[in-house]
């Protein structure tokens, strides 16, 4: 299933005196540029482009139009008496989501399963993630056939999570580019961005926080669900939360389980005291660390007590 819109990769390898050392990546009026600098001296240029928009293009060699390319660009910037090594080769860079990735006898992972928008320029971290993540399902398949069904959707739910979640990323970065009057190739690839939410931080509410000294309870909008997680090298039924700001059912933060802290957190306690309440369970800066990232999340929120 295609997850973006069609984009072609044209690229060439290139030798010459004065060629970047640095990789290099910008933005055109309909396309994108990035070079790569290699170990051997040669220097990789990638231009990425609309595909129906290049073949409805003008009818010429490849080698000229993805010159003509090139030659919009800073990329070469530098480099003298640089020519192209071999040929100008096409791939198509469409990002997909195969929803067949998994089956009783057969799992696919890195490309098979799945690509990324090349703007991320994730691709081989995913393909590496998959294959960790392929390896404990295929094991939890093999070993403990009776978790076939939670192991495979795991998997899949992983896989659809991870390029949706990329999606929405480079959905962002695009507009960032479109915002500022690029043409139709960003316009196109900039539709449904939205911002993602903070991160974990290293430390916990700021002194100056609104609900830094304010007692907190619980959302009403929390839920415990069962959801498959790899704990160890099987897949295992964990205890997970739901929250309407939340993209998905989170088990685990960092490497505590978030269900059985949350069933613990008395009403009306404060951020400094629930982080206290969680020792020795919880480390004090790992405490308020969670802490945070739950009230920036609205999972706790100030306690309104009722009037007697």
């Amino acid at each position: 299933r295609r997850t973006g819109c069609r984009t072609l990769a044209l690229y060439a390898y290139w030798q010459g005196t004065g060629l970047p050392e640095q990789p290099r990546i910008e933005a055109g009026t309909d396309a994108w540029y990035w070079g790569v600098p290699l170990p051997d001296g040669t220097y990789n240029t990638l231009v990425f482009v609309d595909t129906a928009h290049f073949r409805a293009g003008p009818a010429a060699p490849l080698l000229s139009r993805f010159r003509t390319l090139i030659d919009r660009s800073g990329l070469l910037a530098g480099g003298r008496d640089a020519r192209i090594l071999g040929r100008v080769m096409a791939a198509d860079a469409t990002p997909y989501l195969d929803e067949e990735s998994v089956t009783p006898h057969s799992i696919k992972v890195g490309d098979a399963a799945l690509a990324l928008d090349p703007l991320s320029s994730s691709g081989v971290q995913k393909a590496i993630q998959t294959a960790l993540a392929g390896a404990v399902v295929g094991n939890t398949l093999l070993r403990e056939p009776e978790m076939h069904d939670a192991a495979s959707r795991f998997y899949r739910n992983s896989l659809s999570d991870s390029s949706e979640r990329h999606r929405e990323w480079a959905t962002a970065h695009y507009g960032t580019v479109a915002d500022k009057g690029a043409g139709k190739f960003w316009q196109d690839r900039a539709t449904g961005s939205r911002s993602s939410p903070p991160p974990l931080a290293a430390e916990g509410l700021k002194k100056n926080h609104p609900l830094a000294n304010t007692p907190l309870v619980l959302s009403s909008g929390l839920e415990f669900v069962d959801l498959p997680c790899i704990e160890g090298e099987f897949v295992r039924i964990k205890s997970a939360v739901r929250h309407p700001n939340l993209e998905s059912p989170v088990a685990f933060l960092r490497d505590w389980e978030l269900a059985p802290l949350l069933r613990q957190v008395p009403a009306g306690m404060t951020s400094s005291q629930l982080a206290r309440f969680w020792l020795p369970r919880i480390p004090l800066d790992s405490g308020r660390s969670i802490i945070g990232w739950l009230v920036e999340r609205g999972i706790l929120v100030a306690h309104r007590r009722s009037a007697a």
